[in-house]
């Protein structure tokens, strides 16, 4: 009879194989799952602070509107409160998440650098190292992705402000105009670890970090 992949203490495997073999896919099962519903959690908050982003940059362009100019005050006070809003749900979503991004950023390139250093002592086949690669890195580049995309959208909002005909607006309006306009200069995203900027370009830099390391590792080795 076929062992199982797995044994447990005290459980005869030659008896009981097959309820091992289902204990054991049960576990992987359970694990895929867990990691799955965490990465998609992570990733509908994030389309739901991009939706909201969008929210606001058509908010702006309707300033524009001649017909609308009476209710600028009330439409620059709604756009106000609700950029206020997105940005501390950004704030508290980085901080909630910062430090599984950093634990998924360290594994990641410390699994990059051994796949690196052993493909370099191996020859593999060039569509497996693909798929493994893919594998690893597959997870931290929709993380990166999502990061991005909150990081561009954050900076449109911006560039939809300075679009605006703010010379039309009023005195007191253009004040309010000022406040948020300074508030939409600074860069809004997720970080990991409080530190550094989950983005594509830090996707790029964990792949030459674990390049360069790997190349090191098997300089000093040989």
């Amino acid at each position: 009879m076929k062992e199982s992949a797995i044994t447990l203490p005290y459980i005869p495997t030659e008896e009981f194989s097959e309820i091992l073999t289902i204990f054991q896919y049960i576990l992987i099962f359970s694990g895929v799952s867990l990691v799955l519903f965490i990465d998609l959690l992570v990733a509908v908050i994030g389309i739901h602070l991009i939706y909201v982003s969008n929210i606001i940059q058509d908010a702006i362009k309707y300033l524009n509107n001649i017909d609308l100019l009476e209710n600028a005050t009330r439409n620059l006070e709604e756009i106000f409160k609700l950029h206020c809003e997105i940005i501390e749900k950004i704030n508290e979503f980085s901080n909630s998440v910062s430090l599984m991004f950093l634990s998924q950023i360290s594994t990641t390139a410390l699994m990059l650098i051994t796949i690196f250093y052993i493909v370099q002592q191996f020859i593999f086949d060039y569509l497996t190292l693909l798929l493994i690669i893919a594998a690893v890195t597959f997870q931290l580049f929709i993380t990166c992705f999502l990061g991005q995309i909150v990081e561009w959208k954050m900076e449109q909002i911006y560039d939809e402000f300075c679009q605006i005909n703010w010379y039309d607006l009023s005195l007191v309006n253009k004040g309010k105009y000022l406040i948020c306009l300074q508030m939409a200069q600074k860069c809004y995203g997720m970080k990991a670890g409080g530190m550094y900027n989950v983005n594509m370009m830090m996707f790029i830099q964990i792949i030459k970090l674990a390049l360069t390391y790997a190349a090191i590792i098997q300089s000093v080795v040989l």
